[in-house]
Order: C-alpha cells, then structure tokens, then sequence
C-alpha cells in the first residue's frame, strides 16, 4: 500500500452466460433482456464466475474460473417480459437473477447455486479461511456503505 494508506484484502467476482459460442452478459435494456430470455428458453446453458482474491503480502491475486449448467424450462416471448417486470434483471448475466423469482425460469442447475448467483461460495470459502489470520488483523469495514438503497450482493 501507498504510504499512510491502509493495505485492504480484496475480492472481485464477475458473471458470464455462455450459449452457442454466445457470450452474454448484462442486458443493455429491456428489448435486449427479453429477446436474450427468449434465447435461453428451454435451453441449458454455461454459467461462468471468475474470482480474484488479492490479500496483503501475497505477490500476485488468486484467480479461479468456476462453471455451473443451467437448463431453463421452455417459455414464451410474454413470459419472458412478465419475468422482466417482475425482476428487473438490467443488472445480471444472461438477463436473469436466480433468487429473483429464477425458478419461474430455472428447470436445473448442475454445479454450484451460490456461482449462479455470482459468487461461488464454494470455491471461495478455503480462499478466506486459508487467509483468516491475515484478513482478522485488517480494521473492519462498514459494509453498510454497499448495502444502502436496498442493493443487494449475493
């Protein structure tokens, strides 16, 4: 850390849909959420979280890639914008949110929940108790900062 800057732990997620060579992230409106939607119906596709964990002291971040197989149950386009209303989804890969009303779409999963969630916590819990002594002694943080406004990250 900088000098009179404090060194911080952090880790960083971001979420991916793949399907058919196709990459798909965030939707860019609602236009787009329903026609990737559409797309997904009755289909399975990948789920792809990537972690970094970078922790005071270590020479370079831990990475991992974590996949999941989601199969979403057949839908029609009306379907598709009534989950949009309902969720709101502007903010996800893939244009849904599996805790957001996802078993209106979800047949399956195979792998890990918490990765379609966008944090696999599987995979990254023996990241944090490997470094449990290193991240207790770091002054807490007021998470309350990220959660106003009813934002949620899970």
């Amino acid at each position: 850390a900088p000098d009179g800057a404090e060194a911080a732990a952090v880790l960083a997620a971001d979420t991916l849909v793949h399907l058919d060579g196709r990459t798909l992230g965030k939707p860019a409106d609602r236009a787009d959420a329903v026609r990737t939607l559409t797309f997904l119906s009755g289909r399975t596709h990948q789920v792809f979280t990537g972690v970094a964990l970078s922790v005071p002291g270590d020479d370079a971040p831990q990475i991992l890639v974590e996949a999941s197989s989601v199969r979403f149950k057949p839908f029609s386009r009306a379907d598709a914008e009534a989950y949009f209303e309902l969720a709101n989804p502007l903010d996800r890969a893939g244009s849904y949110d599996i805790d957001t009303y996802g078993d209106r779409l979800v047949a399956s999963i195979t792998g890990s929940y918490t990765n379609v969630m966008g944090l696999p916590a599987e995979a990254v819990a023996p990241w944090l108790a490997a470094h449990s002594a290193g991240l207790a002694a770091l002054p807490p943080r007021d998470a309350g900062e990220f959660l106003r406004g009813g934002r949620r990250f899970g």
